[in-house]
């Protein structure tokens, strides 16, 4: 594991314009980068870094694979009508071909849509805020993702291709 200063992969993901492929390997404390026979060469940035995986929860008790640009839209369409951070519900029962994505705001406007998805596991109800999730999903550029979960109040868990990102959920009301 390493820590590669942004500006160099930056430089380097610029590279992707001119086409070709660009080969990027570490030794020790060294980032090198090849590409039509130049090579690129950055230090790494040495320091102590906390666990993040120790973030991620070990156990899930629901995954909910969906059509990203799908559950994308929808989530963004929630947000369209918030007035303030309020949480987007998305809800996914066992067996059902289609989960609930809905929003309410404080001013009493709503929107619910139904997504396509597959549910493995328990199922899912869940609110997260609606900011959060839809930058999470703007995050992705595969074609499905997965909202894993392991309760209301456990952080959820957008994965999908190489990519993981954490969304703390919204208090449940009463």
């Amino acid at each position: 594991d390493c820590v590669v200063p942004g500006k160099f992969m930056r430089e380097i993901a610029s590279l992707q314009d001119l086409g070709g492929d660009v080969a990027i390997g570490a030794n020790g404390t060294q980032i090198i980068a090849e590409y039509a026979g130049m090579r690129f060469v950055t230090r790494s940035i040495e320091g102590n870094y906390p666990n993040w995986k120790r973030f991620f929860p070990a156990e899930r008790t629901s995954s909910v694979a969906f059509a990203l640009p799908a559950v994308r839209q929808a989530v963004k369409r929630a947000a369209a009508i918030a007035t303030t951070a309020e949480p987007v519900t998305i809800e996914a029962h066992p067996g059902s071909e289609f989960a609930t994505v809905s929003l309410v705001d404080e001013g009493g406007s709503s929107s619910s849509e139904e997504v396509p998805c597959s549910v493995s596991g328990v199922g899912t109800k869940i609110r997260l805020n609606v900011a959060y999730a839809a930058t999470a999903l703007d995050c992705f550029e595969c074609d499905s993702v997965a909202l894993e979960t392991s309760g209301p109040t456990n952080p959820a868990v957008f994965s999908g291709g190489c990519h993981k990102h954490l969304v703390m959920p919204c208090r449940p009301t009463a």
